[in-house]
């Protein structure tokens, strides 16, 4: 009877690009929380920001990583996005990170009922009932910024970090 051995195959040589992601990789994780620099959005979908909500975010998170860090390796290994969402398809958000990912920026995206996390008692001055404008910022995920700081601290154990609206972009440093 013949015994059939499996062959061991050779390690593959890692490229320059992949052993200096690893290399980031690994130092991102021993970053104590108050070195990392965190952005936070929070975004909800609606029928006005179905087309143009996650680009505006996707291009806002990326605009950070490359314009605002301008290169600078430490910039890019401390900054860290989150993503707090609601309403949008299983995965869009992820999906629109993406390409920024494969950048190296590191996004952690988390669905939240917003209703849920933010009081029933809040009120948009000068809001009489006709103003769509107006009647868009009463919407709970405009409120939940001031939830924020309790979640980023008891998931991240974020000390610092900046809160941006998904319209915001990094033109220069």
């Amino acid at each position: 009877s013949t015994e059939h051995v499996a062959a061991t195959p050779r390690p593959r040589r890692r490229s320059s690009a992949e052993k200096s992601f690893s290399r980031e990789a690994s130092a991102t994780r021993a970053l104590s929380p108050s070195a990392r620099a965190g952005i936070v959005y929070a975004t909800e979908h609606s029928d006005e920001a179905s087309e143009t909500q996650l680009p505006m975010l996707a291009q806002s998170a990326f605009s950070a990583y490359a314009v605002g860090c301008a290169g600078s390796p430490t910039c890019r290994q401390r900054l860290e996005v989150t993503v707090f969402h609601a309403g949008f398809a299983p995965g869009a958000v992820d999906a629109t990170l993406m390409p920024a990912t494969f950048q190296g920026l590191r996004v952690s995206t988390r669905e939240v009922d917003f209703a849920a996390a933010v009081t029933d008692k809040r009120k948009v001055w000068g809001y009489n009932g006709r103003d769509a404008f107006i009647h868009k910022l009463s919407h709970a995920a405009n409120y939940f910024r001031f939830y924020v700081p309790k979640l980023m601290w008891d998931e991240h154990r974020a000390e610092t970090f900046l809160y941006l609206d998904t319209d915001t972009l990094f033109l220069k440093r």
